[in-house]
């Protein structure tokens, strides 16, 4: 028994120091538990069931394997091929679908597991802070940053990329700070896992694609600070070759990405993003100001206050150090600078901020603490700093994921009028302004035995079925037909009058949140 326990110590210290394997390891999970559950439990998001937002793509491919209408894998490739006509984001749909395999359409195991991920982003991310070389409270400050604040939305909403995406730019980062602390530079375990880390990553959404070179670049730099003792071509050019294979197969992999994107997805397909012709240079220059000056602004003042501290201590640094932190700039510069870039025209809000947050946490986290470390009064001034940051976007995270679960209550209950006054024949018409909420809503009623729901268009004012997941609709359908009625608040007066209702006697307009049911008084 003894042996066996210093065998599986000396295959761990491979990889953790050996006081990660006493204590520090479990420590950083317990406060990823604490720091993601505690939100989303003590918020109210963990429970919070059904929402309109892309949980409606749960039921509908949940019910298609349900049925065995098609494999999951068919069903992979169908919803990939169609998603190829305005996006790219493959691995995303691999890893969607097979969760619907896995856990169908219970809400509540969804939601644990997304909370999952981010657990594991956030050990991910202190581990790479900690194989770089910084002290535990740094490298704790480090994923609070990255995915506490407007950002924290990945880890309590199910449809979204960047939950996905962050988990596998946190653990491809983990790999190189690992290579560099052990300096491995060519050993093919870490370099195969930095290649597919790198790859799936930039598959799970387009901005990942651009974090690609940052990955060659940090990889490249931190191998070249870590044997040169002179910054000379010679040296850089010997530095690249050494791993020649790794940087091109990124960069390939990458340029297959872009391939994609540009010629075969398009750059125009998305009406609030991507690039289009039409749109002036000038508005993408207002709305990067934009984002920097209200979505970014606590961000933007942040990183000017400590740009300030920086220049003012910047003679703590040694001539040599100031080099290799000027290149890690550099790089955290490109991934700001991109990102920003590629949301000037559909702005930069909660998840999206998802991956600037990670050059931004890069240069302000990790490299500014650099210019402090050596008086420990400004270090712990620096941390201080950051830590106040940290507890303010952490109250805002969680006011974002109460407010997700108020909206997810109001829901439940919206649904559960709706069930109340009808049965498995009555018509249900949807007239919400917005198409992705009458398509959850009859996706959601549709497995809830209510197959007679329709949506009503108000561009042509045509009523029609979106889905059909079970049972058949009339082929024709009235408003006098239709028992019940939903839509926005704001749009009951209007809908009564189509249902036929001239008197407010004649009616009840049931209000939750956002959301209106409309349907007729019994005499």
């Amino acid at each position: 028994m003894k042996r066996t326990v210093e065998k599986v110590k000396s295959v761990y210290s491979r990889f953790f120091p050996i006081n990660i394997l006493k204590w520090e390891l479990p420590m950083v999970i317990l406060t990823g538990i604490l720091i993601i559950f505690g939100i989303v439990y003590k918020a109210g998001s963990l429970k919070t069931g059904y929402h309109f937002l892309d949980d409606h793509e749960i039921i509908r491919y949940a019910e298609a394997i349900r049925t065995a209408s098609t494999s999951s894998s068919r069903l992979i490739l169908d919803i990939i091929k169609g998603d190829l006509s305005w996006r790219f984001r493959p691995f995303y749909w691999v890893e969607r679908i097979l969760s619907v395999y896995f856990f169908g359409a219970e809400f509540l195991y969804w939601n644990y597991y997304i909370a999952i991920k981010g657990v594991i982003t956030f050990c991910l991310l202190y581990f790479t802070a900690r194989y770089l070389k910084y002290p535990r409270s740094i490298s704790l400050l480090f994923p609070c940053v990255i995915m506490l604040g407007n950002q924290f939305t990945p880890w309590y909403r199910n449809g979204n990329q960047e939950s996905l995406g962050l988990l596998l730019c946190a653990f491809t980062l983990l790999m190189i700070a690992m290579q560099n602390h052990y300096k491995k530079y060519r050993n093919p375990i870490y370099n195969i896992l930095i290649v597919m880390g790198a790859i799936l990553c930039g598959l799970s959404k387009e901005s990942f694609t651009l974090l690609m070179p940052a990955f060659i670049a940090l990889k490249f730099w931190l191998e070249f600070c870590q044997g040169a003792e002179n910054f000379t071509v010679p040296a850089l050019l010997k530095c690249f070759r050494n791993n020649m294979v790794v940087y091109l197969s990124i960069l390939f992999a990458m340029g297959i990405h872009l391939y994609m994107i540009v010629f075969q997805v398009g750059v125009d397909n998305v009406s609030y993003a991507g690039f289009h012709k039409e749109t002036p240079l000038l508005e993408y220059w207002q709305h990067t100001r934009f984002n920097l000056s209200v979505y970014l602004r606590s961000y933007s003042l942040l990183g000017l206050f400590l740009l300030f501290l920086a220049l003012m201590c910047h003679s703590n640094i040694k001539k040599l150090a100031v080099r290799k932190y000027l290149g890690e700039t550099v790089i955290c510069f490109y991934i700001l600078a991109t990102q920003l870039l590629l949301h000037a025209k559909s702005l930069m809000w909660e998840r999206y901020i998802i991956p600037w947050i990670v050059g931004y946490a890069l240069l302000f986290v990790l490299i500014g603490f650099r210019y402090f470390q050596n008086d420990r009064i400004q270090s712990l001034l620096f941390m201080a700093i950051i830590a106040v940051f940290v507890y303010k976007e952490a109250s805002q995270a969680y006011s974002m994921a109460a407010s997700y679960a108020w909206d997810g209550e109001m829901i439940q209950n919206y649904f559960q009028c709706i069930l109340e006054h009808t049965d498995t024949d009555s018509k249900i018409i949807c007239a919400f302004y917005d198409e992705e909420l009458n398509l959850a809503t009859e996706c959601y009623l549709e497995v809830h035995d209510r197959t007679q729901a329709y949506t009503y268009s108000s561009s042509d004012y045509s009523i029609s079925n979106l889905v059909q997941l079970r049972g058949q609709s009339s082929k024709e359908l009235s408003w006098e037909q239709a028992a019940v009625g939903v839509c926005y608040g704001y749009q009951k007066e209007e809908i009564a009058n189509l249902m036929g209702f001239s008197e407010e006697s004649e009616y009840t307009a049931a209000l939750f949140g956002n959301y209106c049911v409309i349907y007729g008084n019994v005499d």
